[in-house]
């Protein structure tokens, strides 16, 4: 499996060492994301992503989770056009959540350990600040 994008990867060669990522762009991705980790003082396993994206994320998997749910409790009841019906919304969900993506965010050059410009950033201790408060 590609360490960046989870797909799987290409054939091994006879020779060399074994392939960590399937594209080169997977290969960049994860410089990228390595490089950014360093500059905010974080662990190789840890990520900066855009707060949008997150949430995104956040509610696409929370539709996922309802739907299996409803899914779950369709199969209880044992209709079977509900429980089609049911398996067609767990499907349409899980194709977005398979198809997201969560990129490191973009740091201006020089900007160092500052946090992304967005409509809310988290301080150092944790909290959320919007940028209208003082």
């Amino acid at each position: 499996m590609c360490r960046w994008c989870q797909r799987p990867l290409p054939a091994a060669a006879e020779t060399g060492r074994p392939r960590r990522y399937c594209r080169q762009s997977c290969r960049q991705q994860a410089y990228l994301a390595r490089t950014l980790a360093d500059a905010h003082g974080l662990a190789d396993d840890q990520l900066v992503v855009d707060r949008r994206q997150l949430e995104a994320a956040q509610d696409r998997l929370a539709l996922l989770r309802h739907a299996l749910d409803d899914l779950e409790r369709e199969r209880a009841g044992g209709a079977l056009e509900d429980l089609a019906g049911a398996f067609a919304w767990l499907h349409a969900h899980a194709v977005e959540v398979a198809a997201l993506r969560l990129e490191p965010a973009q740091v201006a050059p020089g900007a160092g350990a500052q946090p992304a410009p967005g409509p809310e950033t988290t301080t150092s201790s944790g909290r959320s600040a919007s940028p209208t408060s003082t």
